[in-house]
């Protein structure tokens, strides 16, 4: 457990039950964690020992790590959008309000449709995450909603300066 405790990684327990029925307890790096790593390892091979550019590939893959896990675990609304107010990423909050509001609208306009038979974008946070980059307000939120957002979206673009204090 010691080494464990000193480690710079996240590592969580696992149980198993083995074919026998004996519970085995595993040591299991997170998938962030596990990706991290293969990338440092895949970095070392490609770069040839160089290292400085190591260090500094490194360095943009952890620092890529912790904005992923920022994204995966914040419970604020983050997103990013391009010049045309499309989504370029959007934290899992984000996803999956966004999706709970889209599956009400879809509800509330096919009633008798059941889960099993929408689209295959509205069926998991995952699926949704991917249909979403790309997309605009006008695609998921009604009329008015997404013509504020867009306008208020443009005009920062054009002015450079920050809309503080509307939600």
């Amino acid at each position: 457990m010691k080494a464990i405790q000193h480690s710079k990684m996240p590592i969580s327990k696992k149980n198993f039950i083995s074919r026998d029925g004996h519970a085995t307890e595993c040591l299991e790096k997170p998938p962030a964690a596990r990706e991290r790593a293969q990338l440092k390892q895949n970095l070392a091979r490609l770069t040839g020992g160089n290292t400085q550019l190591t260090q500094a590939e490194t360095k943009l893959v952890n620092e890529q790590a912790l904005f992923q896990t920022l994204l995966e675990t914040a419970l604020d609304y983050i997103y990013f959008k391009d010049r045309e107010s499309r989504f370029v990423r959007a934290s899992r909050s984000k996803v999956d309000g966004t999706l709970q509001t889209v599956r009400q609208t879809y509800r509330a306009e096919r009633p008798e449709t059941v889960p099993d038979q929408w689209p295959a974008h509205l069926a998991s946070v995952e699926a949704f995450a991917q249909w979403l980059i790309g997309k605009t307000d006008f695609d998921t939120y009604p009329e008015a909603h997404a013509r504020d957002a867009y306008e208020d979206e443009q005009e920062i673009i054009r002015t450079g300066q920050p809309l503080m204090g509307k939600l």
